[in-house]
């Protein structure tokens, strides 16, 4: 994506404009952010006030919020956005999710549910008492923190792009799929969970994925390579059930320069919504530096980066047609 320097609407010295397929629907001082139209505030106050700022705000769109983002595309490159915005200052800023009647019970204020973890939070945060209202924060690459609603921060607002004329709901059934012996449907895919006695390194991992004469449905396939978002979040809170078990996955920087790709080819971006923040860090103490990633059980089941040669346990996607 190409950046253009855009005239500052708020405290911020530069503002960068991601150009995103939508650019060009927002009005000034509203800046494109993939689908929705942001407005950062220029002064701190608590959520509620910054809940009434937003509300205050209209354009052609409609009546601005606080930035509520279900959609994993959107959310993602808010953190894009605000990683350029705010690289001179970082902190935390309130967007549109907060808990209701119980604590942990998240929802974004266009109603739809916030699970914690993937791929919205931070892997450490949404959990601490008496912290109701969430903000994008600096520390953990603006991902989702918890923090007192009375607290003083800027506020994220949003209002619909021009061509979306209502908030989205998302909602999504899966076919029951005729899954091949020693797999289990999770999604609309088929997956092989190895037993702790087939950890391997990452290399022998794929390379069992791949062959058919391996399984005994004689079907191929790959390591868990996710083509989405919601393919990989669907993956790490299914892995909830699992444990402390840590799994190789298709992520693996081929050229050693931090360009990571999934073994079907597609690009791994950087930040949300696969990262778990600090990562990929590349840390190696003096061993074989990390190139290859697996799904972290510590960190919520984002990806971890590690050496190829460790032994883990492993997610095969199989292929059925």
């Amino acid at each position: 994506m190409n950046l253009i320097i855009i005239s500052a609407f708020s405290a911020l010295v530069i503002n960068l404009h991601i150009i995103s397929t939508f650019a060009g629907t927002c009005s000034d001082p509203w800046v494109a952010v993939w689908s929705k139209c942001v407005l950062v505030s220029a002064d701190p106050m608590s959520w509620w006030d910054s809940h009434d700022y937003c509300a205050t705000l209209s354009t052609n769109q409609g009546n601005g919020m606080l930035a509520s983002m279900p959609d994993c595309l959107d959310f993602a490159e808010l953190t894009y956005y605000m990683g350029f915005a705010s690289a001179s200052e970082g902190g935390s800023f309130w967007v549109g999710a907060h808990t209701e009647f119980t604590a942990n019970n998240w929802k974004w204020l266009t109603m739809e549910s916030l699970r914690t973890g993937v791929p919205f939070w931070a892997y450490t945060e949404g959990h601490d008492e008496d912290e109701d209202c969430a903000a994008v924060d600096s520390q953990y690459y603006y991902q989702l923190a918890d923090y007192n609603c009375d607290e003083l921060k800027r506020a994220v607002c949003m209002v619909e792009q021009e061509n979306y004329s209502e908030f989205k709901r998302f909602e999504r059934s899966y076919e029951i799929l005729d899954c091949p012996s020693e797999s289990t449907q999770v999604g609309d895919h088929c997956y092989h969970f190895s037993s702790n006695y087939e950890s391997r390194s990452w290399a022998d991992a794929e390379n069992r994925c791949q062959n058919p004469t391996n399984w005994d449905h004689g079907n191929p396939g790959e390591l868990f390579s996710p083509s989405t978002c919601e393919e990989f979040s669907h993956m790490a809170h299914h892995l909830e059930t699992h444990g402390d078990i840590k799994y190789w996955v298709g992520a693996v920087d081929v050229t050693g320069y931090n360009e990571w790709s999934w073994v079907s080819g597609d690009t791994i971006p950087s930040g949300a919504p696969y990262w778990a923040y600090g990562q990929p860090n590349h840390e190696s103490d003096g061993k074989p530096r990390h190139h290859c990633a697996f799904m972290d059980a510590e960190k919520r089941r984002y990806l971890n980066d590690n050496i190829c040669s460790s032994r883990l346990r492993y997610i095969c996607e199989v292929f059925t047609s």
